[in-house]
């Protein structure tokens, strides 16, 4: 009750407008509205298809919480080392083009921006482990993370794997994943955001959007999960596509706001950005 009534007395101090959210806000206007923000203890998944920018999504919000709200991101990144993936974040940061960047073909003013955003990021509270992806190495850290002076507002796992066979020894190992993800978020009363993949059944359906059921998780992550994310981009289907640089996201559950969808804007296939914010740049231009 401590934690729901001082969201609807701020609710109805609004007088009928739009609230501002309760949660940690995620950088986007559209989402926080829909879902009030990241709460603690809840378990946000992103969900997509290779190529549609969920991992981007998710560091643009990462890098909001960090650099702008400053305060504590823990990313524990399963798959990457950190020097690689913090080389990648902050060329993102810097509105590069990533490829340019691998090919080192970045101009002086390009090298310049990239700079910038590493001073930025080298003083935000981000903190990238990239020691494990083993379920219960990432459990105990975060709790001692939690513990410690360093405490996050968000954690970040990147990524839960697919569902596999669990007549495997690593099928058994990564049977408790999704629940171990679960209990680090409820455990320490912190929204944690947990990318996963979909199954590859969408590319064999007419309609490509994904559904609930298409969240692939080692065992049944969109069931654990509080509020379940996925994007969808028609650029990857359809190169000729109207909306190329249009990305729609889609809340299929959650619990602590409503659900329906909304479109961002892929900016020069660099970050996302707000539909009013797009529209308002455009015509400024």
């Amino acid at each position: 009750m401590n934690e729901l009534l001082p969201r609807l007395e701020k609710i109805r101090d609004t007088n009928g407008a739009t609230p501002s959210p309760v949660g940690l806000s995620s950088g986007f206007k559209d989402l926080d509205e829909r879902i009030d923000g990241f709460h603690p203890g809840e378990l946000i998944v992103v969900a997509a298809r290779p190529s549609m920018g969920k991992r981007q999504f998710v560091w643009q919000i990462a890098l909001h919480i960090a650099c702008e709200l400053n305060k504590p991101v823990a990313y524990f990144s399963t798959g990457t080392s950190r020097t690689f993936l913090l080389r990648n974040m902050t060329g993102y940061a810097a509105q590069l083009d990533l490829h340019k960047m691998w090919q080192n073909e970045l101009d002086e003013q390009e090298w310049q921006s990239f700079t910038e955003a590493a001073q930025k990021i080298a003083k935000s509270p981000l903190i990238i482990n990239d020691s494990s992806a083993d379920p219960c190495v990432i459990r105990k850290e975060a709790e001692w993370l939690c513990e410690s002076d360093h405490a996050p507002g968000l954690i970040v796992v990147d990524n839960i794997p697919d569902r596999g066979n669990t007549d495997s020894a690593i099928g058994r190992h990564f049977s408790n994943m999704s629940e171990d993800i679960f209990r680090i978020a409820r455990d320490n009363g912190i929204p944690v955001i947990a990318l996963a993949g979909a199954s590859r059944d969408v590319e064999h359906r007419k309609d490509k959007h994904v559904m609930l059921s298409d969240v692939a998780s080692a065992d049944g992550l969109e069931w654990y999960a509080d509020t379940v994310i996925s994007l969808y981009r028609d650029a990857v289907y359809d190169p000729d596509t109207e909306d190329k640089d249009q990305t729609r996201v889609e809340i299929l559950k959650s619990f602590y706001g409503r659900g329906g969808s909304f479109e961002l804007f892929w900016r020069d296939c660099r970050q996302y950005q707000d539909y009013d914010q797009y529209h308002a740049s455009q015509a400024e231009s």
